[in-house]
């Protein structure tokens, strides 16, 4: 057992701390943007929001092009969220998939499909 904290030991650890925060409040705004926007599912997630920008990533292009035609309600609620939320990026993860564990059409994975 050490007796005495580094300089580096103390960064690490507030580094992983603002890391885990950081990780809670995205899971906590990923539960607020579901809750508001049901008809999306589980499709998608909300990835950052910082610097006035909310960056929300897609499995699909079907679903970015959704997604752009609720650009207005999107940014209204960004900015209950964050009020210095007023710009929204939209991307496509297609690794997305893999981690929702099956696809957009309710139709289970690709592996399990005939």
């Amino acid at each position: 057992m050490r007796a005495t904290t580094s300089l580096c030991d103390v960064f690490q650890d507030t580094k992983f701390s603002a890391v885990k925060d950081k990780l809670k409040d995205l899971a906590e705004i990923n539960k607020l943007f579901h809750e508001e926007f049901p008809h999306y599912g589980n499709q998608l997630r909300v990835a950052n929001i910082s610097g006035g920008c909310i960056a929300i990533e897609t499995p699909n292009s079907m679903l970015l092009t959704r997604l752009k035609f609720d650009r207005i309600q999107i940014l209204k609620w960004a900015e209950s969220v964050d009020l210095s939320a007023n710009d929204l990026k939209l991307t496509v993860n297609p690794a997305l998939y893999k981690q929702l564990g099956s696809d957009v059409y309710g139709q289970g994975s690709p592996k399990h499909r005939k």
